[in-house]
Parts: structure tokens; sequence; C-alpha cells
């Protein structure tokens, strides 16, 4: 099984637009350590894109971030706040 891989693409407009691209990869093992405590908190199923929304909180965090706008919806102007 293959996924899309966004990453090279990532790289490219970050270094055209001079941002700083922080990848985060998201495992097999991740969804493992993660999936079941997401489930119990949201009360139902994830959806595919949720272990890494949350891993991406995460590593936000640890920034001291608190404000982050995701390629997941960005198109129609969705902010998310963490």
């Amino acid at each position: 099984m293959t996924g899309v891989d966004e990453v090279q693409q990532a790289r490219i407009y970050a270094e055209k637009f001079g941002l700083r691209l922080i990848e985060v990869p998201v495992t097999f093992q991740d969804v493992l350590d993660f999936q079941d405590d997401l489930m119990l908190q949201k009360g139902e199923p994830l959806s595919p894109i949720e272990i890494g929304l949350y891993k991406m909180a995460i590593r936000a965090l640890d920034f001291g971030l608190e404000n982050l706008i995701t390629g997941s919806g960005v198109n129609f102007n969705c902010f998310a706040a963490f």
C-alpha cells in the first residue's frame, strides 16, 4: 500500500518562499500508539488524516505555537487552533 508523498513539493515551495519547513512523519507505529486514545476522546472512528494532525499539533506546541493553518481545508479558509 502506498500513499501520496507531498514532501518534495513542500520543500520546493518552502525554499521558494523562504519558509521553514518542519516535516512530521507519521508511521504505522504512530497509528498503533495514538488511535485508541484519540478515538476515545473523539467518541467515534478517526479519519485517515487525524493521527498526522495530532502529531503536527504536538510538534507545534514544542515550538510554542498555539495556532496552525494546515493544508487540510485551507482551500476553504478553515483555521485550526490547538
